[in-house]
């Protein structure tokens, strides 16, 4: 039997606890911990067969909008607001596909996707762009995207653009 001195306001009252009220405590704690443990190990195994996308977009909404696009088609999303950011995201996570919007701030798509290519990174990028504007295409695959989209995106060209460049991970449409 194990007792504990708890200070109440006048004087001190000892309460007695039985060791076994302990373990089971105890006990009852450490399945939680495990449980959450095999929870997080799951999510992990689960995630690395899935799609790796890093979406750089500095328009909250569009960034949301594609962010649920390539949940519903079975990627793990990353999102990023500005260019900074996401060059930094990019060079300290592995991605199997990086979406550019071309005029963000910070550093423009342009400057991402050419200190990318500076870094060797070969990860496949996607441009995105709601300007339309003669020679952007061309500059955006002379830079070193491997594509160039205008927006708005609808789920089937994610779709296509995941089962093109995923390389073999598990997605929806897959």
């Amino acid at each position: 039997m194990t007792a504990f001195i708890v200070p109440s306001r006048p004087r001190f009252k000892v309460f007695t606890v039985k060791k076994q009220v302990i373990n089971d405590e105890l006990y009852k704690y450490s399945l939680f911990i495990e449980t959450i443990y095999w929870y997080n190990q799951r999510m992990q195994n689960e995630n690395a067969q899935r799609p790796n996308v890093l979406v750089i977009e500095d328009d909250p909404g569009y960034q949301r909008i594609l962010e649920l696009y390539f949940q519903r088609a079975g990627a793990v999303c990353d999102c990023c607001f500005d260019g900074r950011g996401g060059l930094q995201k990019a060079l300290s996570n592995t991605y199997d596909i990086i979406i550019i919007d071309i005029h963000i701030p910070e550093m423009d798509g342009f400057a991402v996707a050419t200190q990318l290519r500076d870094e060797n990174d070969m990860t496949p990028l996607i441009a995105i762009t709601a300007i339309t504007i003669e020679g952007l295409r061309k500059n955006a695959l002379k830079v070193g995207f491997n594509e160039f989209l205008q927006k708005p995106l609808t789920e089937e060209s994610i779709a296509r653009i995941l089962q093109e460049y995923a390389s073999g991970k598990e997605t929806e449409t897959a």
